[in-house]
Parts: structure tokens; sequence; C-alpha cells
């Protein structure tokens, strides 16, 4: 691993890894709802020890949205850590407190049917999680549509 972080950073001096271009496709990426592709490119963008603060906040939206609470709160916690008073800072304090909220009440509890191209079909349903925050709900959903 030791070095796997060493080889980024020499990459990323080198001008092979832009933290801003990957920001800006891993955005792109997660309008699209490729949520896995999108953490894997914004864990690549925090490996280095160049990683700024934004970097950390990214991952930690993408981990957000890939339901990875435990995660985005030690994502968000190491952005705070490193920039407390930086620009995101306090949207990321809003979103860690969201989130240790959600820790507190598991999601389970929270998950609502929603009608959509699954409804009626045995074991297919989109769900809001969670239903009741500040911020815009994330929105998941399982099965295949249907034709």
């Amino acid at each position: 691993m030791r070095a796997l972080r060493a080889g980024l950073e020499v990459a990323e001096r080198a001008g092979l890894i832009d933290e801003r271009e990957v920001n800006a496709l891993g955005y792109d990426l997660l309008g699209q709802g490729c949520v896995t592709l999108v953490t894997a490119a914004f864990r690549l963008n925090v490996a280095t020890p160049l990683a700024s603060a934004n970097a950390h906040d990214s991952l930690g939206e993408a981990l957000k949205a890939a339901g990875d609470v435990p995660g985005a709160i030690e994502v968000y916690e190491r952005a705070l850590a490193l920039e407390p008073d930086g620009p995101n800072a306090q949207p990321a304090r809003a979103t860690l407190a969201e989130l240790k909220a959600l820790e507190d009440h598991p999601p389970s509890a929270h998950l609502e049917r929603q009608p959509g191209p699954w409804s009626g079909r045995p074991g297919r349903a989109s769900v809001i999680w969670p239903p009741s925050t500040t911020s815009a709900p994330l929105t998941a959903t399982y099965g295949t549509p249907v034709e």
C-alpha cells in the first residue's frame, strides 16, 4: 500500500492525476448514478498525501450516496481536520451532523416504498433514504426496470 501511495503522489506531482478533473468527472458520473465508479475515482483522489479537504469532502458525498454512513463520517471528519475553516467546512459540518444522526437511527427504519416502473413486482422497490433531512434525499432503486 505504501508503494501505491508513493506512486500516486509521483503521478500527481507529474500532472498525471489532477484532483479537479477527477472531481469534475466524478460529479458528472454521480449525477448519472454511477456511485461505485465515482467512489473508486474519489478514493484515488484522497490516496495521496497531497489530497485536499475538497477531495475528502467529495469522497464523503460519494460514500453517503452509496449508503456507507460510517465511511462518509470518517472522510468528512478528515476533510474538516484538513481545513476546518475552508469554503466547504460549514456544509460539511451540517452533513456530518446529519450522518451522525443517521448512525444513531439506522436507515432501515426510514425506508419508504415509492411508485415507479418496479411497482407491483415482487422484490422490486424504489426507496428514499432518509425521508426527513435538511439535504436532498438519497434515492436508491433496486431491481430491473420494466421495458
